[in-house]
Parts: C-alpha cells; structure tokens; sequence
C-alpha cells in the first residue's frame, strides 16, 4: 500500500511540474506578443 502511496505521490508531482512549466512557456510567449 505505501509503495503504490508513493508511486501515485510522484506521479502526481511530475504530472504538476509538467504542467506548471508548460503554463510558465505559454505565459512567457503571450507575455512577448503583448510587449
């Protein structure tokens, strides 16, 4: 049980940097186009 715990918990943790760094690129080139 805690392993399947902490597989979910990294997952879960690549899933929202993945997309946190996704939205930073995709803010970064809206922020250029405004500018």
């Amino acid at each position: 049980d805690q392993i399947i715990k902490g597989f979910a918990a990294i997952a879960a943790m690549l899933f929202a940097g993945g997309c946190f760094i996704l939205g930073i690129k995709k803010f970064s080139r809206l922020d250029r186009r405004g500018k």
